[in-house]
């Protein structure tokens, strides 16, 4: 797991740096500092801005975890969301949003700037091969094992095999692991 978050901090890195953006300044807009700062001198909308600014070309920008961020800036007449419309009616960057049911509200509202614009994927429940790697495989980076196959249907019951539930529900597992120092998840572990 340390192995890879340092591999993608490199490659982040690299394209900072490639596109002439100082890590400084990107990291001050970051999801952990955005909620640790009480004040600044820029809101992230302009910081946004200039950072697509100081990059050449076109751009393809991904947004994945919508939801809190529509809640924020509903709060805050969709600054930073106007900002990327703008650039996506200048044919500047195209946009790829990611996230649940509060960003397919959205899409419908009128009054949100993306509303009925682009096209919607909607992704449905995972088969249940794909569910049982989305479980193990994250477990197994940390030398967790489940007890039984049993524990993978549970799982499948809970959740209808949505991937985000799936890895709500594996989250939580993890964190119990990691807190009391177990390998093993037993099949009591998963209420019904």
């Amino acid at each position: 797991s340390s192995l890879g978050q340092d591999t993608s901090k490199m490659i982040w890195a690299k394209i900072l740096q490639e596109f002439g953006i100082l890590q400084d300044r990107w990291r001050l807009y970051s999801r952990k500092n955005y909620n640790k700062r009480t004040k600044t001198t820029e809101d992230p909308a302009y910081a946004l801005q200039a950072l697509i600014d100081g990059s050449k070309g076109k751009l393809t920008i991904v947004l994945d975890e919508m939801d809190g961020w529509i809640k924020r800036e509903a709060n805050s007449t969709w600054q930073t969301i106007e900002r990327l419309r703008a650039l996506t009616d200048d044919g500047r960057a195209k946009l790829v949003l990611v996230g649940y049911e509060l960003l397919r509200v959205a899409l419908q509202n009128d009054k949100f700037p993306l509303y009925e614009r682009g096209t919607r994927i909607t992704l449905g429940p995972i088969d249940n091969p794909t569910l049982k790697q989305l479980v193990t495989r994250p477990l197994f980076e940390f030398g967790i094992e489940i007890q039984s196959e049993e524990i993978i249907t549970k799982i499948w019951k809970k959740t209808g095999g949505m991937p985000h539930i799936v890895q709500d529900i594996c989250n939580i597992l993890l964190d119990d692991c990691l807190n009391d120092k177990r390998k093993v998840i037993q099949t009591r572990e998963l209420t019904n």
